[in-house]
Order: structure tokens, then C-alpha cells, then sequence
């Protein structure tokens, strides 16, 4: 059995020296490539169908504000919905490619890992054959960082609509003022910042996982990360 230093150095050393540096990178750049097309080809659809989303909504206001020329859609309870539909039908989309260009790229990294050549690149391309799994599964993961995320969040705001009356009262260019503000401050960064890196690390490895196991849900490659990263989060450091 060997060490996580050993492994590394192995992993490392395969994949600057034997080629796998090339084929990660040429297939990243394909699974990107695939996955801009299939975005673009939905975005296509939707403007084919004269349907904008929120992006486009965005923009035309944006626009109008410039040269006072281009029509700003009218924000009538219809196209708010129509303009929903859209934007969560192409975020639905991205979601199913980004998960399945992670997983291409773990699939590539534990080949390199093994030193299997052979169907490398056709393992890669396998989350095209479960793109609901890869959309679960991605959105599952992105669901638990915003909720890590959210929770500190909203209590931060709390405190601070609760201490901004007891601020109000103090100067701002006072000494005491302004020390009370930046450590308030930085005390909140640092909590959303630790916050955020939990679940980057506990589920830091989750692709790998995917792709060690394809046939597993959601739900298992999940619990297998946190199991795996019990104790260990700081050697992932």
C-alpha cells in the first residue's frame, strides 16, 4: 500500500513524463469545446423561438441605458416567467456539461494514475451516456457549498442590521469606530472563508470517486468523499 506522498510523486512523475500532461490537457479542451457547443446550440434554439432570458433582459437594459435605442422588453408577469423558464432550462444545460467535463478530467486522471492507455479518451467522453447523473450529481455539490455558504452568511448580515444602530451612534472617522468596523469585517471574511473551504476539501475528490465507481449515484460518491476525507482534509491541503 503505498503512501499519499508516494502516490503523488507517481502521479505527478506519469503525468509530466509518459504523455498524460498532453491527453488531460487535449481532452479538457475537447470536453470544453463540446460543452460550449451544446450551450450554444440551446441558447440558438431559445433565440430561434424569440426567447430571451434574464442575460438578454440584462443586456437590452443595459443598452437602452446607452443609446436609449435598444428596446427594452416590457417586464410583464409573462415574460418574467417565460424569461425564468429560459435561464434555468440553459443553467440546466451547464450544469449537465460542466459535471460531465469533470468527470472526463477525473476519468483521464486516474488513467494517468494507472498507466491504462487504451480507451482513454472514449472513458473520458462516458459522461455523455448519464447526463442526468452528472446534472445530479453537480448540482448536488454545488447545493452543499451554497449552503455552507448561506448559513454564515445570513448570520452575518444579522449582526450587522443588529450593530448598525449601536454604529450609528459613534462617529466614523472615530479610532474606536473604525477598529470596531474592520474587525467585524475581517472576523466575517474569515468565517465565510472557512466556511467555503470545507466542503471544497471535503468533496475535493469527488470526480475521482465518480469515475472510480460510474455506476454509483449521487448520493454514494457523496458519502464515499466524506468518508474518505474524514481525518484527512488537511493532507489535501
Amino acid at each position: 500500500m503505498k503512501s499519499t506522498a508516494e502516490l503523488k510523486n507517481l502521479a505527478w512523475r506519469r503525468l509530466w513524463s509518459e504523455r498524460w500532461f498532453g491527453r488531460l490537457l487535449g481532452g479538457s479542451l475537447l470536453l470544453c469545446v463540446c460543452g460550449n457547443a451544446v450551450c450554444s446550440l440551446v441558447g440558438g434554439v431559445l433565440d430561434a423561438l424569440n426567447v430571451q432570458d434574464w442575460e438578454d433582459y440584462g443586456r437590452a437594459v443595459a443598452g437602452n441605458r446607452v443609446t436609449c435605442t435598444t428596446p427594452v422588453p416590457n417586464l410583464t408577469p409573462d415574460y418574467a416567467l417565460l424569461a425564468t423558464s429560459a435561464t434555468l432550462f440553459q443553467w440546466f444545460f451547464l450544469a449537465i456539461m460542466s459535471g460531465i467535463a469533470a468527470y472526463g478530467c477525473a476519468v483521464i486522471l486516474r488513467r494517468c494514475l494507472a498507466n491504462e492507455e487504451q480507451g482513454w479518451l472514449k472513458a473520458a467522453f462516458g459522461g455523455f451516456g448519464m447526463p442526468f447523473g452528472m446534472f445530479w450529481l453537480f448540482f448536488r455539490r454545488a447545493l452543499i457549498g451554497f449552503g455552507w455558504v448561506l448559513l454564515p452568511a445570513l448570520l452575518l448580515a444579522a449582526a450587522a442590521v443588529a450593530g448598525a444602530p449601536l454604529l450609528a451612534r459613534l462617529a466614523l472617522p472615530d479610532p474606536v469606530a473604525l477598529a470596531i468596523v474592520a474587525g467585524a469585517a475581517a472576523v466575517g471574511v474569515a468565517l465565510l472563508v472557512v466556511c467555503a473551504c470545507v466542503p471544497f476539501y471535503r468533496y475535493r475528490y469527488l470526480w475521482l470517486v465518480k469515475a472510480g465507481h460510474p455506476e454509483w449515484g449521487a448520493g454514494a460518491c457523496l458519502g464515499a468523499c466524506r468518508a474518505l476525507m474524514r481525518g484527512n482534509m488537511m493532507k489535501a491541503v
